[in-house]
């Protein structure tokens, strides 16, 4: 494959990335995916939640709390 390095690096740049591109464009699925990526799924990112005085970086509120010695982060509100 170390023959063919360039060769592929220029296919990719030349049709998969563009495609990658167009149809996350006009589809959107990795922009849904991200935005259902949520406290539930990922309980880390109550941490970052906590460091904020309880606001998320694009301001949303959440309740961050120990219930039964877990975790739990719950949205309050949220801001588009």
């Amino acid at each position: 494959m170390k023959d063919y390095e360039q060769e592929a690096e220029d296919f990719k740049m030349k049709h998969i990335y563009p495609h990658i591109a167009s149809t996350e464009l006009k589809e959107g699925v990795v922009g849904l995916w991200l935005h259902s990526l949520n406290h539930r799924n990922y309980p880390d990112l109550c941490a970052a939640a906590a460091d904020n005085n309880g606001k998320t970086s694009n301001g949303e509120s959440v309740d961050v709390g120990n219930v039964a010695g877990e975790k739990s982060c719950s949205p309050v509100s949220f801001i588009v």
